[in-house]
């Protein structure tokens, strides 16, 4: 306790006098990294005393941001000269941890604010994983951490600039608002720093591939896929498949075919009506490694988009000894029936529509043995069994089928 009481007495030093001597860029880096030190023995010093108190909070944030401030304003110093440095670590924790103790103590709006105040810095050489960081937890607090009613709209200028950037001679250059996108309600934002942060990403990772840096790769491809968590959750729920597809599709450029984002991108083909192209990579997918939940869209979207009964019949028959559950096996039984009954009304010769259609009863009694609540399965044995003659049994299904309220058929198959 008392080797952090020492780095507290950092402020007795005059720094608005040193700021104005300042000319190099250690310098200037050894001040901005005091700032963060007295900052870090503050916040530990106030844990220790488990002392409530917003106004040490104030005091453990001034000192965080006006280390970033410096380090920012070093950023854009470097982009006018010919050197070639980059932040130290301590200067971005301090850019985060600012940001994370106003949103925790309630500060939401200052919070908020700061993450945007430092997005809106002037493009500067070697902040692109700081600014990727900053967009995914941007990204990350809109559309999990804040509520509709705490969204505040973008300003013109920060009206609430902290006290310490007020009397800061050095302050980061900001964007002008007339040459750049200001979104006007919470989705638009998000949307808008998760694709800031898909540029950064696709960047950091195609450099890392290139360099060979396996530590860089493995970050940028864990960043990858929660960048794409977000942004699929985001656009399915309004329904923008197409767009998805586009953003999915350039994270495979340098995912080298990762499993996870295949599979995302052929759904999402196949939901913005790419049967083809969705059916040819999620195939590519399941050809790799059998994935029951893989095979049921395949073998729905060749029932239901494409006719290709015949890849239907193949890809129920290899995920069916490792469909486990009921319910599943029930569904690929189901699938499997819906194929063989669409064969049987397309041969020509009596024999095979003998053979389709007792296959395809066979399959839907299994079906219904292991699921007998499923209206579907109701709908097509009652078909099947009328086309056979067996009347009786065949009206007991349909009677079932018109009880049930809500009913969805694949009569389009």
């Amino acid at each position: 306790k008392q080797w952090y009481q020492r780095r507290v007495r950092v402020e007795k030093v005059d720094m608005e006098s040193m700021r104005k001597d300042v000319l190099t860029f250690n310098a200037s880096r050894a001040l901005a990294d005091a700032y963060v030190y007295k900052g870090m023995a503050m916040e530990y010093l106030k844990f220790v005393s488990n002392s409530e108190e917003e106004t040490g909070i104030e005091s453990i944030v001034e000192c965080y941001e006006t280390a970033g401030d410096l380090g920012l304003e070093l950023l854009n110093s470097i982009s006018r000269s010919t050197l070639n440095l980059t932040l130290s670590g301590v200067l971005e924790i301090a850019l985060l941890r600012s940001f994370l103790l106003q949103m925790s103590h309630g500060m939401v709006e200052k919070g908020l604010n700061r993450l945007r105040r430092i997005l809106q810095t002037s493009d500067m050489p070697g902040s692109d994983t700081l600014r990727l960081t900053l967009s995914l937890t941007l990204g990350q607090v809109l559309l999990q951490g804040l509520p509709d009613n705490q969204w505040t709209p973008l300003v013109t200028r920060d009206t609430t600039s902290d006290t310490l950037t007020k009397r800061a001679r050095n302050t980061p250059t900001l964007k002008k608002y007339e040459t750049v996108f200001c979104p006007c309600n919470k989705v638009e934002e998000a949307l808008l720093s998760l694709l800031i942060g898909q540029v950064l990403l696709y960047k950091e990772g195609c450099v890392s591939v290139h360099v060979e840096d396996e530590t860089g790769y493995k970050q940028a491809n864990k960043q990858a896929h929660t960048l794409l968590n977000m942004l699929v959750s985001l656009l399915a729920k309004y329904s923008q498949y197409r767009p998805l597809s586009d953003v999915i599709e350039k994270f495979l450029k340098y995912s080298h075919d990762d499993e996870h984002i295949c599979k995302q991108f052929g759904l999402s083909l196949i939901s913005s009506e790419q049967y083809v192209r969705g059916v040819a990579v999620l195939q590519k997918c399941h050809d790799r490694k059998v994935d029951v939940s893989i095979a049921l869209v395949l073998a729905q979207t060749y029932l239901r988009h494409l006719q290709r009964h015949a890849d239907a019949i193949k890809i129920c028959e290899e995920c069916l000894p490792l469909a486990e559950a009921p319910h599943v096996r029930s569904r690929v039984y189901l699938y499997r029936g819906v194929a063989e009954a669409a064969l049987c009304r397309s041969s020509r010769l009596r024999e095979d529509q003998n053979l389709y259609n007792k296959r395809s009863i066979e399959s839907f009694q299994k079906s219904y043995s292991l699921d007998p609540n499923c209206s579907q399965t109701w709908y097509h044995l009652a078909l099947r069994l009328a086309s056979v003659g067996e009347i009786k049994k065949a009206f007991r299904f349909a009677h079932k089928v018109e009880a049930s309220p809500g009913v969805v058929n694949m009569v389009d198959v």
